[in-house]
């Protein structure tokens, strides 16, 4: 990887493509004519250059693709857009894309999948979050930015369920504010029994959200909201696909992943977002909860299989690092680890090893007869 460029200051561009164009155009242009490298006169090498992938985190990734901030209204269990999606010149509210990416300009953007993801921001940052915001929307914090999601009922809609304010309406991830602080205060009182190889802080979420790790966020859905907050959800609808969510994120993150793992994973992230699109359809929720991550969710499995990194293989970048460290740790101590641990194989003598029980008394018996060196020459022929 290469990086380009560090774009210094307090926020994001506002127009992200104005410092894309130019690294673009000389894209365009390497891949055209190649780049040549001449040395005292001499070409020494000569090839075409290509971009074969853009990404970055989850709010970057869907700046580069120029989706917008849902990805579709009817139509967000579709597995990938196709490239044509992109190319079309016009802004797509049913795929969610605003305008034609700069990439699409480039013959290596072939499919949607040029923009890669990051599964651990994409489930801990995106996923994670989105899910605790919506189920503390009952906590009424003026940051949650769930609590615009609450459908908004006309004046006949709330004369139909017979109530006056649209706070009483029905919501679908609601939980009780005097619920949820029971459940922060439980998982704070639980912290010492957490297991050290929990990587997150494991606080009270409902008290220190603020400032928490992707790592923090993935801990929170894949343990916290099956045992303490889908227990406590006021509607039942919402409690198995909230359950179905949480395991094929857990597996999704694993370090190796089998072909038979596919199958969940890509129906499990179906059926959450299929219920979203019922929720919304239904005037449950308003339509910005079907937020780019969530249809980002449907391109795991495919990127998975199609990479392999994960199916049936034990190399990945993560491995690998963590191979590395340890491989550096093992090989700085002072220690044979494979003469320490081969408990089969005869130890290795030398003639270093001969100890006499006495030292100062020849005539004692010894451990054994201490080695002898001799030519390869003067054995016996045939021993060696």
């Amino acid at each position: 990887m290469i990086q380009l460029a560090i774009l210094p200051g307090p926020n994001s561009p506002k127009i992200l493509d104005s410092f894309l164009r130019p690294i673009v155009e000389e894209f365009k242009d390497l891949s055209n004519h190649g780049l040549v490298i001449r040395r005292h006169g001499n070409v020494i090498c000569k090839s075409k250059i290509n971009l074969v992938i853009a990404t970055g985190d989850i709010p970057a990734a869907a700046s580069l693709a120029h989706n917008s901030g849902h990805m579709s209204t009817n139509d967000i269990t579709a597995s990938l857009r196709e490239k044509t999606d992109f190319t079309s010149g016009r802004f797509d509210l049913e795929k969610g894309i605003n305008i034609e990416p700069l990439f699409t300009s480039l013959p290596t953007f072939t499919h949607p999948t040029f923009f890669a993801l990051e599964e651990l921001h994409l489930i801990g940052q995106g996923i994670a979050k989105h899910v605790f915001e919506l189920l503390t929307v009952l906590m009424k914090k003026t940051y949650n930015k769930a609590i615009a999601l609450r459908y908004a009922p006309t004046e006949g809609e709330l004369e139909e369920e017979n109530i006056t304010s649209a706070i009483d309406l029905h919501f679908t991830f609601g939980i009780s504010k005097d619920k949820l602080i029971k459940i922060g205060n439980f998982i704070k009182l639980s912290r010492p029994t957490v297991p050290t190889t929990f990587s997150s802080k494991w606080e009270n979420p409902i008290e220190q959200s603020v400032g928490n790790r992707g790592v923090d966020w993935i801990d929170f859905l894949v343990y916290m909201v099956p045992t303490a907050f889908v227990p406590a959800l006021l509607h039942n609808n919402v409690k198995k696909p909230l359950l179905v969510l949480c395991k094929p994120c857990a597996v999704a993150l694993k370090w190796r992943i089998t072909r038979e793992d596919l199958p969940m994973i890509k129906s499990a992230f179906n059926q959450w977002n299929t219920f979203f699109l019922n929720e919304r359809r239904q005037k449950q929720i308003q339509p910005g909860v079907l937020k780019s991550v969530q249809h980002y969710l449907t391109h795991v499995p495919m990127m998975i299989e199609k990479q392999g990194s994960k199916v049936n293989a034990g190399a990945n970048a993560g491995n690998v690092l963590e191979r590395f460290a340890i491989y550096g740790h093992v090989n700085s101590l002072n220690t044979n680890l494979r003469e320490t641990l081969n408990l089969l194989e005869p130890k290795k003598r030398t003639t270093n090893d001969f100890v006499s029980l006495d030292p100062s008394d020849d005539t004692t018996p010894e451990l054994w007869s201490p080695l002898f060196q001799c030519p390869v020459s003067t054995l016996p022929c045939g021993v060696l």
